[in-house]
């Protein structure tokens, strides 16, 4: 039974204590407890640093964060399910954090850094539609939190709000074909970018002939542009895979260059700091590659490789097992869950070794993509329980507020591939691709990402959630709904134009809200 059943764990701070002290203090907690995750990071820093060298694990701990930001990149790129999962108490600050951050990031930096490295033109319903829902989410969120608590219904609205979402991008994409085929536009992609075409008619003598005409053409095209990006944009992100050459490799051939985990074009393209990234990347792309099955429709023959199909059959079942943490149950009394799994795995790897062909891929490869999509879902679980946990630990450690920690560094590592992404897009000429990803992907996370987990946490509770209420929640809704109000309203006016006066505007928008969230953390606004 634990010592202090009642404290919190940052109570801590307020003792004079010692190492062995705020070691025992840190295992006999319930607070300082982890609920899921393989390591309980204050327990080491704590128990396996003396104080004068507990820097030094928060070192390690941090190094740790960054390996992990980076492995979840390679998988995907949303923290929300498990922030929820870990909350206590009703402190679900990491959570809302995390995703209040990130809306508020990518809507004013990542947006600002796309249009002032590459002003343009936008889309103007497909856009107007995404900033819309936005508010309407962020808006709904701010209603759960005003509330205090969170119950089955509203958290069912989350989701509805996404498949209403869907079922209007769908629509208006429907209309949108009509519309083409009914004027006999063509619907190929021109070989020149929307952006282009606007400045050439615009500089062009005769920019007055057939201009509803050419609006339409343009818009048209750019509106496929972003609407492929909405309708395309995975749940989880590919895992990294060079493509084999099709002739003149052996199935061993074939089976070691698949476990090569940096191109050689890309290593030598890149500059020192890509190359640490890769090489900080290699060891977890050898892992997924191991234990999750890769059908790759673009890639020769499907990716299909019998070598390592067997060895993800044999894996896959046992990671499955030892991530979940039910290795050790026992089945019906009798056997360890692990047994099964492994004799599962061995059976299957004996099945694809027995029936299936070195070259030709079985009709039942396609099957495989199910199983590889459960496995990538475990490792990005498991791979966001030890960032959340990580976090936590670190706020504790600086008395630091959860929501502090879910609207920086959550945010933050969160965004950095959206940042890369989306500023790579627009570079080579797909703006409005960039855009839809900047107001579609926060959407997603918003309404997927509370509407799965806390419906699933109500489920289990018919009380619902109680949320801890602070100042500082409500300061992220009200900037996030500046942010997306600013486009709502000075786009339009703008003849939807991104500029790279807007762009300032955006950025200084959130370093004015970075600057308040430090006063109200520091208690210098405090009006709660």
């Amino acid at each position: 039974m634990a010592l202090f059943e009642s404290v919190q764990c940052r109570d801590y701070h307020k003792f004079d204590f010692n190492s062995t002290w705020v070691c025992n203090f840190m295992k006999t907690t319930d607070d300082c407890q982890i609920d899921d995750g393989f390591i309980n990071y204050l327990v080491f820093t704590y128990c396996s640093f003396s104080l004068d060298f507990t820097w030094l694990g928060v070192i390690l701990i941090l190094g740790l964060l960054v390996f992990l930001f980076i492995s979840l990149g390679v998988t995907a790129d949303t923290f929300a399910i498990a922030a929820v999962g870990n909350a206590k108490g009703g402190d679900a600050g990491l959570a809302f954090g995390a995703l209040f951050g990130a809306g508020i990031f990518i809507s004013t930096i990542i947006v600002g850094t796309i249009c002032f490295i590459s002003p343009f033109y936008s889309v103007q319903r497909p856009l107007l539609r995404d900033i819309v829902f936005f508010i309407a989410a962020g808006f709904w969120l701010f209603v759960v939190i005003w509330d205090g608590k969170i119950v089955l219904w509203e958290t069912l609205g989350f989701l509805l709000l996404y498949v209403f979402y869907i079922f209007v991008v769908l629509i208006g994409r429907f209309v949108n074909q009509r519309i083409k085929i009914r004027r006999g536009i063509v619907s190929k992609r021109s070989d020149f970018s929307s952006e282009a075409i606007i400045r050439e008619r615009e500089n062009s003598p005769r920019a007055s002939v057939n201009v509803a005409r050419a609006d339409f053409e343009t818009e048209n095209e750019a509106e496929e542009e972003y609407e492929n990006e909405e309708l395309t944009r995975p749940l989880l992100s590919r895992t990294h895979i060079e493509e084999l050459p099709e002739v003149g490799f052996s199935q061993k051939d074939a089976f070691l260059m698949t476990f090569i985990p940096i191109e050689k074009s890309e290593w030598e393209e890149a500059n020192l700091f890509f190359k640490l990234i890769m090489v900080v990347k290699a060891p977890i792309i050898i892992l997924l590659k191991l234990t999750i099955p890769l059908v790759d429709y673009d890639g020769p023959n499907h990716n299909w490789n019998k070598i390592t199909t067997m060895i993800n059959a044999i894996l896959a079942p046992m990671f499955m097992v030892f991530t979940t943490e039910v290795a050790g149950h026992m089945l019906f009394g009798v056997l360890p869950v692990w047994v099964i799994a492994l004799i599962t795995g061995l059976l299957m790897a004996s099945l694809v070794w027995w029936f299936t062909d070195f070259y030709e891929r079985p009709k039942y490869h396609f099957l495989l993509a199910y199983l590889g999509f459960a496995v990538s879902v475990i490792w990005i679980y498991s791979i966001a329980n030890e960032i959340v946990n990580i976090l936590t630990a670190f706020g504790v450690i600086m008395n630091i507020s959860n929501t502090i920690l879910g609207l920086t560094f959550l945010a933050w590592g969160n965004s950095m591939s959206d940042l890369v992404a989306d500023v790579f897009s627009a570079r080579k000429g797909f703006p409005n691709m960039a855009i839809s990803a900047c107001f579609g992907g926060p959407l997603f996370n918003i309404l997927i990402g509370i509407g799965i987990p806390f419906t699933l946490k109500c489920i289990q509770s018919s009380e619902g959630f109680v949320i801890k209420q602070n100042f500082l929640l409500f300061f992220l809704a009200l900037f996030l709904g500046i942010s997306l109000l600013s486009s709502l309203i000075f786009l339009p006016f703008n003849n939807f134009y991104f500029s790279r006066k807007y762009a300032l505007y955006l950025i200084t928008i959130y370093v004015i809200f970075i600057i308040g969230c430090v006063l109200i953390e520091s208690g210098v606004i405090n009006p709660m």
